[in-house]
């Protein structure tokens, strides 16, 4: 009987303890479940949020791919363009010249030929 007395005086504070540690474990559960939620809905979000950044990059991507290979054509085609418009000016140019410079080679042997009569 003494031994019982020893025995429950012994195990009742222990029992008293893991009722007490057993409510803070409840409690801890009850408050960190909702932040485990709260965690999960991030995770969700930040990996919802990176598809959609990755999505508009590609996209923003391939519209400058798209702008640059425009611009390129254009300014190809320009420059293309105006090669043409400088050669056909200067084949002109040559051809108004040409006379002139047939002219200018006429007057000088005239007056190569006056200076020699003179």
């Amino acid at each position: 009987a003494e031994q019982s007395a020893l025995a429950t005086n012994v195990l009742s504070p222990l029992a008293l303890l893991a009722n007490v540690l057993f409510e803070q474990s409840a409690v801890a559960t009850n408050v960190f479940s909702p932040l485990t939620h709260s965690a999960d809905m991030l995770a969700e979000q930040s990996a919802l949020a990176t598809n959609v950044l990755s999505t508009l990059l590609a996209l923003l991507a391939d519209v400058l791919f798209q702008q640059s290979a425009l611009a390129t054509n254009a300014l190809s085609s320009l420059l293309a363009l105006l090669a043409d418009v400088l050669f056909q000016q200067s084949a002109l140019a040559t051809n108004v010249l040409s006379p002139l410079a047939h002219k200018a080679d006429v007057l000088f042997q005239q007056s190569a030929l006056a200076t020699n009569v003179l």
